[in-house]
């Protein structure tokens, strides 16, 4: 990002929904890293908004938080990630084609 600021100096005085809608607000682009111990978090923004998301943590992926919250069984997380193999398209759009 343009201006760039670490996250630790920006969040001493800002919550970090704060700083997201700043982002948003802002129409920001960039890439925005979190960490926490060994946890490794991070958010891709293109003009404010959020294009992909990533972490080294295999329980925080996507498909595992919409399992875990109840919005998808865990069979139709592995339909869907077979069919992002299969066709080589994006989980995202996998998952409104189920829909």
């Amino acid at each position: 990002m343009r201006g760039r600021r670490r996250v630790d100096e920006y969040q001493r005085w800002r919550s970090m929904p704060e700083i997201l809608r700043d982002l948003y607000v802002g129409r920001r682009t960039g890439l925005l890293h979190f960490a926490r111990g060994t946890a490794l978090r991070s958010i891709r923004f293109d003009k404010g908004r959020i294009v992909n998301a990533a972490t080294n943590e295999p329980q925080g992926q996507f498909g595992d938080v919409l399992v875990r919250d109840g919005l998808l069984t865990k069979a139709q997380l592995l339909q869907a990630n077979r069919q992002c193999q299969e066709s080589k398209r994006r989980f995202s759009q996998v998952l409104g084609a189920m829909a």
